[in-house]
């Protein structure tokens, strides 16, 4: 999780943009960039602080809930391309196991 600064940006293929925004106080500029980009894999945390008109049309919302010994990830799709991915991301968890 990014410490102090709100978007941490790490130079991979595909640019990753890893933001925070749980202090709230508005959507750093560098995320929206990132978002309208369409060249990045952006990372949200606590994306429920990002208001509706500034979420994309599709995105993969991945949530981690602990659970008594373990800890349960649920992916849920929005979007025809958030969709695929979860498609081919469960087709390659059912071949691993």
């Amino acid at each position: 999780s990014p410490s102090f600064t709100l978007c941490n940006h790490y130079p991979t293929r595909p640019p990753v943009v890893h933001c925070d925004l749980y202090r709230g106080g508005g959507v750093p500029d560098e995320l929206c960039e990132a978002l309208d980009d369409g060249q990045s894999l952006v990372l949200v945390e606590w994306a429920e602080q990002l208001p509706e008109a500034d979420r994309p049309h599709d995105f993969l919302d991945i949530r981690w809930q602990t659970c008594e010994s373990k800890r349960l990830v649920t992916l849920s799709a929005t979007g025809p391309a958030a969709a695929d991915a979860l498609a081919r991301l469960s087709a390659a968890w059912d071949g691993a196991s």
